[in-house]
């Protein structure tokens, strides 16, 4: 991490006891800005106050401008892949003649093939590619052109079988109507009473014993008497004759 260099990454995020109108004061004290660099900082936008900066010092930055009232991203700054260099490639050896031997034609060698490594940064790496001029279709145009769009042969389909039904009664026949079967019910047992007759005969009623009620603490009240019992008299007015007003 040591290595790592990384930036201050302001979205306009601040601490939740800070109001915008604070945050933003303190920061224009913090980096001595005001105006219209200051109210560039909260459009919402990403906003980079610091670039290219060690883990300790963004860190340093990170503290102070949270205690400013703002909140502040560390965004990792890739570092660039490095370059593979070719490594020199020696040239065979070449063999030493025999004692009083006829000196041989010296072999061609063969060129050796660098690494693949090697082209990287190279002249092969820096081919011109031509790019045509492309350009952008305006709404609802074709985008194939007539001869390449891929011609599908006509299907012909009998609808000599098909009618259309009138704009009233139902879509099928009647004989194309699915009518289940008659369910057959054995009704030679059922027998109707007659008319305001016993539904149950005697043996099929339930018997249920009389229920004994003593009712001899039971009377009657004569017509026009009161049910409920007299009204208590009210009482007697207080005497008050006696007491007299203080001067």
């Amino acid at each position: 991490m040591a290595d790592e260099k990384f930036d201050l990454v302001f979205k306009g995020q601040l601490v939740k006891s800070v109001d915008e109108a604070q945050a933003k004061a303190n920061l224009g004290r913090l980096f001595k800005i005001d105006g219209a660099r200051l109210d560039a900082l909260f459009t919402g936008k990403a906003v980079t106050l610091k670039k290219n900066l060690d883990f300790d010092t963004a860190s340093k930055y990170r503290v102070a401008i949270k205690k400013a009232g703002a909140v502040v991203e560390l965004v990792a700054v890739e570092a660039p892949a490095p370059v593979a260099k070719a490594a020199p490639v020696a040239a065979p050896a070449a063999p030493k003649p025999a004692f009083n031997s006829v000196p041989a034609e010296p072999k061609q060698s063969k060129p050796v093939a660098a690494p693949a490594a090697a082209i990287v940064g190279s002249a092969a790496s820096q081919v011109s590619v031509p790019v045509p001029d492309f350009g952008v279709a305006p709404p609802g145009a074709d985008i194939l052109e007539g001869g390449e769009r891929e011609s599908l042969p006509l299907m012909e389909v009998d609808i000599s079988g098909i009618a259309l039904r009138e704009t009233t009664g139902n879509l099928v026949d009647a004989s194309e109507i699915a009518r289940p079967a008659p369910v057959q019910v054995d009704i030679a047992n059922i027998a109707l009473a007659e008319q305001l007759g016993e539904l149950l005969k005697p043996e099929e009623r339930k018997k249920v014993e009389p229920v004994q009620v003593d009712i001899s603490g039971i009377s009657l009240g004569a017509e026009g008497e009161r049910l409920s019992a007299p009204k208590a008299p009210e009482p007697p007015a207080p005497d008050i004759s006696h007491i007299q007003l203080a001067d």
